[in-house]
C-alpha cells in the first residue's frame, strides 16, 4: 500500500513556492496528481514541466523546454517514491521533504 499524499505535497509546493517556479514531478505521469491540487497551478502561476525523461536518458523532444527548465533560479523535484528519487541524490537541495511516501525538493541554482 503506497502513502501519496498528493494534497498535502501539494499545499507544501503552493505556500513555499514562487511565481514561475518550476515543478517537475518524477515519474512525469505522476504529475497530474500534483496539478489536480495545487491552487498555484490552476492559476497559472507555477509551471509544471511536462517533458517525457529527463532522468532515464531518452531524447527530449523540445531543446528549448529542456534549457528553459534549467536556466531556472527554482526548481521543485516531486519523487513519487525513493526509487524515483535515486538519480538525483547528488543534488543539494535548500528544502528536502517528505510526505508518505513522496520526496520533495527545492533545487536554487546560482546566486
Amino acid at each position: 500500500q503506497s502513502n501519496e499524499p498528493w494534497k498535502e505535497v501539494a499545499e507544501f509546493v503552493d505556500t513555499y513556492s514562487y511565481n514561475e517556479d518550476l515543478i517537475i514531478v518524477e515519474p512525469y505521469y505522476a504529475r497530474y496528481n500534483f496539478e489536480r491540487y495545487s491552487q498555484k497551478y490552476l492559476s497559472g502561476d507555477i509551471i509544471v514541466f511536462d517533458g517525457e525523461g529527463i532522468s532515464d536518458g531518452r531524447e527530449v523532444n523540445n531543446q528549448d523546454n529542456y534549457n528553459d527548465m534549467y536556466s531556472r533560479k527554482r526548481i521543485w523535484l516531486i519523487f513519487r517514491d525513493e526509487k524515483s528519487e535515486e538519480p538525483f541524490k547528488r543534488f543539494s537541495p535548500t528544502i528536502k521533504q517528505k510526505f508518505g511516501d513522496i520526496i520533495v525538493y527545492l533545487i536554487v541554482n546560482g546566486n
